[in-house]
């Protein structure tokens, strides 16, 4: 999703009010953004649900970007803004097609299964 990974994580603050987190490497590069939920231990993103303590990792390897703090909406926008705008997917089809993402707000875009 490129750049829609950001723009993901700002609809999904936006919407369902939880806590905008990025992933952060040791220059203070954002690498990664999400929104947590810290009563239930879980993280939400482009890949749907994630336990919070796994977010670091992707498909067995970590994530560029180790340092889990808050992060501003308008640093994520600025990210979203810089990547391609032609590879942000539809934002409402994607929540409807992943699981996790689903379970946490409603899609007004077709459901699949």
């Amino acid at each position: 999703m490129r750049g829609g990974r950001y723009a993901l994580a700002l609809h999904l603050h936006e919407a369902t009010g939880l806590p905008l987190m990025g992933l952060y490497d040791e220059v203070g590069a954002l690498h990664h953004a999400f929104v947590a939920d810290f009563d239930e231990e879980v993280a939400y993103d482009a890949r749907g649900s994630t336990d919070l303590d796994q977010v670091q990792w992707h498909r067995g390897r970590e994530c560029a970007g180790q340092e889990m703090r808050e992060a501003a909406a308008e640093e994520v926008r600025t990210y979203a803004d810089e990547h391609d705008p032609a590879h942000v997917s539809d934002l409402d089809e994607h929540i409807a097609a992943t699981k996790g993402l689903r379970d946490i707000m409603p899609a007004t875009g077709p459901v699949f299964r």
